[in-house]
């Protein structure tokens, strides 16, 4: 008979031992019955010449030397030794592989070794059970082991929870999203507050009390959901250096693990809203390392998830309006709206608006989210919470926060975005109509933030912004559809345009004098995106005046905005792209002739 050598690739398992006994036991008794029905009736000696059985009854420990002053115990099994399989660094081009394989089956779902991690800042820190609470893993079947040890003994967490059994899967893929986190560095607390003093901050989708709680029972129970949420706001509140050369955040190993589990998560169990907020949060990652293409379609991928559990505004439509939400359907509420304003938020890249909408454009009858934030994070899920009872036509009170505001420039930036599609030529008179009612609109909503936020514009970045970017879109697409125009309205809508982005640009010069850069975590996509739109109408402005015209920025302030930019793309990537594009537009920027559009008195007449 052959004489195998096997591995334990477990550690210490007595049942395994026990198991792999009784399993080469029987197979040896069956070899000797075959051979006395053969004529044989002797069993080979050892030492002879192996028969045709391919195993052999093996019940001594050995010690293997593997490497030097290293022993492995080597136990009875019924696995053969066979070769380590891909790392995932060579499956998924991680920049690093995401770190050393748990294997102990009693392992709980946040003990990590200190090890892991320099300076020993893992996620013990998470809140513990309480003492008469223990969780393990349970023991996994012996079969089941005796066919699948040796494939996790050299798998990675990501290889190995997309073969695992369903009822394991919640455990594993926590797991994986643990050691990926502990072999980033990574710290509950630090993730916690960084995350809901910045991206929190305006995209206010998660209720911080219910998913501490959530991160504290997943403890006893793994809960996958919770796990692939924690990494995803890991991901968008603690981003890399991007100003780093040749530096790809599309093979981020954070990254490129959100979007495996992600996927393996959604395929696996279905829709949820823990789901759909970390897609969104992914999502926000990619719009900010510039990968539009990819980010338009993991949000059509919570649009769709969000369909499949029935989530839509206008279900609380009409009901709002007479009584308050509970803080669970609040919740459900806030992240369609995050949805909405992450597509405004993404549409921004579509320069040539070559993308269809994802979302439908919301009524002035639909339910705004709770006017105060603390109201609703600090309810239970059933309770009912103060001041959701808000329509987007309302108009809400001062002492209202940024969220609540931002839904409401949203809806109008949808406006904007919807409009600038359509050909200018298709019907003047009704489009500039149209652009004269959305231009009215934004200046309304622009005028209620800034009264209501006291000059402190960083308390309502995120609406702000979002006014700001469409009066720039709006405008620069009446400018341009208008400017060569011999049509008395047409050139009246040009001069209103030229106007109104001259002093568009010089708003923002005002705000980045004093924006304070220790605000600069709190910034919504919107607001980088601003100082980008400035420079470069800037630009198109004095290409339209000619050289003899005096610039629209003076050096210093041209200077700031590009200084600024790249300060912001310390944080987001994507910043470091408008900068390469505002340097290339300075490139080829030939003056234009000038264009006359001050010789008619009524123009001078409705503009001031």
């Amino acid at each position: 008979m052959q004489t195998l050598q096997f591995v334990n690739t477990s550690g210490a398992e007595p049942w395994k031992n026990e198991d792999a006994k009784k399993f080469v036991r029987s197979h040896a008794m069956k070899d000797y019955r075959r051979r006395q029905r053969e004529g044989t009736g002797k069993i080979r000696r050892k030492g002879a010449q192996p028969g045709e059985g391919s195993f052999a009854l093996v019940t001594k420990k050995k010690v293997v030397r593997a490497e030097p002053d290293k022993r492995v115990s080597v136990s009875t099994t019924v696995i053969p030794f066979r070769p380590n399989s891909p790392k995932i660094v060579d499956i998924l081009h991680a920049p690093k592989p995401l770190g050393p394989v748990l294997t102990s089956p009693s392992i709980s779902m946040y003990t990590f070794p200190t090890s892991c991690m320099p300076g020993g800042h893992t996620f013990d820190s998470l809140p513990s059970p309480p003492a008469s609470v223990v969780f393990s893993l349970p023991s996994p079947s012996p079969s089941a082991t005796t066919s699948s040890s040796s494939r996790s003994h050299s798998q990675t967490p990501l290889e190995r929870v997309s073969r695992v059994m369903p009822q394991d899967f919640d455990m594993k893929l926590s797991t994986a999203v643990l050691t990926v986190l502990d072999n980033a560095n990574g710290s509950y607390e630090r993730i916690i507050n960084i995350y809901f003093k910045s991206t929190h901050s305006w995209l206010t989708i998660i209720r911080k009390q219910r998913f501490i709680q959530r991160v504290a029972a997943s403890r006893i129970k793994a809960d996958a959901r919770v796990a692939i949420l924690l990494l995803s706001m890991r991901l968008v509140a603690e981003p890399f250096d991007h100003a780093k050369t040749n530096y790809d955040a599309s093979r981020d190993t954070l990254y490129v693990a959100a979007k495996h589990l992600h996927r393996l998560m959604r395929s696996s169990k279905g829709p949820s809203l823990e789901l759909i907020q970390s897609g969104i949060l992914i999502a926000l990652f990619e719009h900010n390392s510039y990968i539009p293409d990819i980010a338009y379609n993991t949000l059509s991928n919570c649009v769709d998830m969000a369909r499949a559990l029935g989530l839509d505004i206008s279900c609380y439509s009409g009901v709002s309006r007479s009584k308050n939400v509970s803080a669970l359907e609040e919740e459900w509420k806030r992240t369609y709206w995050g949805m909405v304003t992450l597509e405004r938020v993404i549409m921004l890249h579509d320069e040539k608006h070559e993308r269809a909408t994802i979302l439908p454009e919301p009524s002035l009858e639909d339910a705004l989210p709770a006017v105060r934030d603390e109201y609703w994070d600090h309810s239970d899920d059933e309770a009912s919470v103060p001041g959701s009872s808000y329509i987007v036509s309302s108009f809400v009170p001062k002492d209202a926060d940024s969220f609540c505001r931002q839904v409401q420039a949203s809806r109008v930036m949808g406006l904007v975005q919807a409009l600038i599609r359509i050909p200018y030529e298709n019907d003047p008179a009704v489009i500039r109509g149209r652009v004269f009612e959305v231009d009215r609109l934004l200046q309304n909503e622009l005028g209620k933030l800034l009264f209501d936020c006291d000059g402190g514009c960083t308390q309502y970045c995120g609406p702000i912004s979002l006014c700001v970017a469409g009066s720039f879109l709006l405008h620069d697409y009446q400018l341009r559809a208008t400017l060569t125009s011999s049509d008395k309205d047409d050139q009246e809508a040009a001069y209103r345009s030229k106007l109104s982005l001259a002093k568009l640009i010089s708003i923002m010069v005002d705000i980045l004098r004093a924006f304070p850069l220790q605000h600069l975590p709190e910034l919504s996509p919107s607001a980088l995106y601003c100082p980008y739109l400035a420079a470069m109408h800037s630009l198109q402005l004095d290409r339209i005046n000619g050289v003899r015209s005096s610039p629209t920025l003076a050096g210093n302030d041209f200077e700031l905005l590009i200084v600024t930019l790249k300060h912001f793309s310390k944080m987001w990537k994507c910043t470091s792209e408008y900068v390469k594009n505002i340097e290339r537009a300075q490139a080829r920027a030939l003056p234009l002739p000038a264009v006359s559009l001050t010789a008619r008195p009524q123009i001078l007449e409705y503009s001031a």
